[in-house]
């Protein structure tokens, strides 16, 4: 790709990562972007630090360096 597009959220809060780098529901399309940085590690929040994903459609994506305490630590999500 000449021109990667990366959604980081290792120091969204203050300085810590974000619970999820993305949140996508419903028609929602996402193609192409890397998606690092993300920790879903609240007593709340326990997957999909990369992404949580509500029916969205994901394309040609990249996860690196996201975790979760409990499940989808790049990408925890619920089909259409």
């Amino acid at each position: 790709r000449a021109n990667p597009v990366v959604l980081d959220g290792s120091r969204s809060r203050n300085g810590m990562p974000a619970y999820h780098v993305v949140y996508a529901n419903g028609d929602s399309v996402f193609d192409g972007f890397t998606v690092t940085g993300g920790n879903a590690d609240h007593a709340k929040v326990l997957n999909g630090g990369g992404m949580y994903v509500l029916g969205a459609t994901i394309r040609n994506c990249t996860f690196l360096r996201n975790s979760a305490n409990l499940g989808g630590g790049g990408l925890f999500g619920y089909a259409k």
